[in-house]
């Protein structure tokens, strides 16, 4: 994909399997739909990302572009997904992107992020199906 000066390389699903892949590709690269946020980012600092249903690695890839992104995490439930989120940030060049993978369950626990007045929440699947007791909890620095 090349746009605005910028080329990267993605790989995604076909499109009779995956529309969802492409929407996300047009909406990031084509459309530039992010491209508001970038005011409100420190121009003069490179980043520190958590991306919470990662897919592709698109977002990351699109603000380490722009903004530079000093390191990422790239949670991604769906296994084809994070094979595609892995190969993506390395053809692109994120080396400093981990991306991590997380099983869906029928488990449901909330994550809550504050930043300044705002509150982000998201829902984590990580422990196993057969299992009502938690998984590893991993502490990433």
């Amino acid at each position: 994909i090349k746009a605005s000066g910028i080329a990267v390389t993605m790989l995604a699903r076909p499109a009779r399997i995956s529309m969802g892949d492409l929407f996300v590709l047009r909406e990031l690269f084509i459309e530039q739909t992010y491209q508001g946020i970038l005011p409100f980012l420190d121009s003069k600092k490179a980043l520190s990302v958590v991306d919470v249903g990662a897919n592709l690695g698109a977002f990351v890839i699109w603000l380490n572009q722009r903004q530079g992104v000093k390191k990422a995490y790239c949670f991604e439930p769906m296994p084809a997904s994070y094979q595609l989120c892995r190969f993506n940030l390395a053809q692109n060049g994120c080396t400093n992107a981990l991306a991590r993978h997380f099983q869906e369950a029928e488990v449901r626990n909330s994550a809550y992020l504050y930043a300044g007045t705002i509150i982000f929440q998201a829902i984590f699947h990580h422990f196993p199906a057969t299992s009502r007791q938690p998984g590893r909890v991993e502490r990433i620095p």
